[in-house]
């Protein structure tokens, strides 16, 4: 019995209007009263039918949740699982960069104390994301004739993406874009460690600090009615990593950083005090459950 987990943004699925934002507005609830979103779990037939949802994050409930689902779906039948067969379309609007480089994030705060009150609703030490390079992008992250020892630095814009969009507090799920001026330092230097038979090993040292003091109160206009935000927020890091390219594919086979240093402030859950916070990057594998678009897309201004 075939079941197909799927994961989204649910900001855009709640104010898109594309079909799959349509459907999931149909079936969408709220499931706790003064929570401002529909973010939750679904268990739905093909047919679209409706048959839990859950909002949660503890992994007993969920795991006793999908028990529970499995169960109303075998005791359905075969029309009421698939419904009519519709002809799929042949089309995708989908950006995802097939040859350029994805890169699959992780970030992390380790709180010295957990946070209480308020503050401590929902709280969660951890998050993903995925951040997007076109392939003429992902190929300016090494020199374009490299040599052993050889020194580069990558262009500032390629790291300000990080910094801006994905080095944010979405540990705590509610957090804007920095703008442009925000980002004070944003740079990544690659060493050539070896070039072999077409390969090239690299070092990466860098270092990101972005600052404001001015971030709106419900963030950005669409974000509006939202959680609240802190006006101060920041991140000050510094990058390590690893790659390899491979010159004759013309991509990474081998992709890893990490980001660590410390946050503050940002969401109106998110600390007003300096808490450590880490951030890895490592290649996407190529499966559905990794090709999800980064929080951010719409902002990397991609035509």
């Amino acid at each position: 019995m075939p079941f197909i987990p799927a994961a989204d943004e649910v900001g855009d699925l709640e104010s898109g209007r594309d079909a799959a934002s349509r459907l999931y507005q149909k079936i969408a609830t709220r499931h706790i009263r003064g929570l401002r979103t529909s973010q939750g779990t679904y268990i739905l037939t093909p047919s679209g039918i409706l048959l839990s949802s859950r909002h949660s994050i503890s992994e007993d409930e969920l795991a006793e949740f999908l028990a529970d689902g499995i169960g109303k779906y075998q005791r359905l039948s075969t029309r009421e699982r698939l419904g009519r067969a519709i002809r799929a379309s042949r089309t995708s609007s989908s950006r995802y960069p097939e040859d350029g480089l994805v890169l699959s994030l992780v970030l992390r705060k380790f709180y010295s104390r957990k946070p209480v009150g308020r503050a401590g609703i929902g709280v969660v030490e951890s998050n993903r994301d995925f951040a997007w390079y076109k392939k003429k992008e992902a190929e300016q992250f090494l020199p374009s004739t490299p040599k052993k020892g050889d020194t580069y630095n990558v262009p500032s814009y390629l790291v300000e993406r990080l910094a801006r969009y994905h080095f944010t507090d979405t540990v705590r799920a509610f957090a804007d874009p920095y703008p442009a001026r925000c980002v004070k330092k944003a740079r990544l230097t690659a060493t050539v460690l070896e070039v072999q038979n077409g390969v090239v090993k690299l070092r990466y040292d860098g270092t990101i600090h972005s600052e404001q003091d001015d971030t709106p109160r419900f963030g950005l206009a669409r974000s509006r009615g939202r959680l609240p935000r802190r006006p101060q927020r920041s991140f000050q890091a510094n990058l390590l990593g690893y790659a390899t390219f491979d010159q004759a594919k013309k991509r990474f086979t081998e992709f890893e950083l990490v980001a660590l240093g410390n946050h503050r402030g940002g969401g109106e859950r998110s600390s007003k005090d300096l808490v450590p916070m880490g951030v890895a990057l490592t290649l996407a594998e190529d499966t559905p459950l990794e090709r999800v678009e980064p929080f951010h897309l719409e902002w990397y201004l991609w035509n």
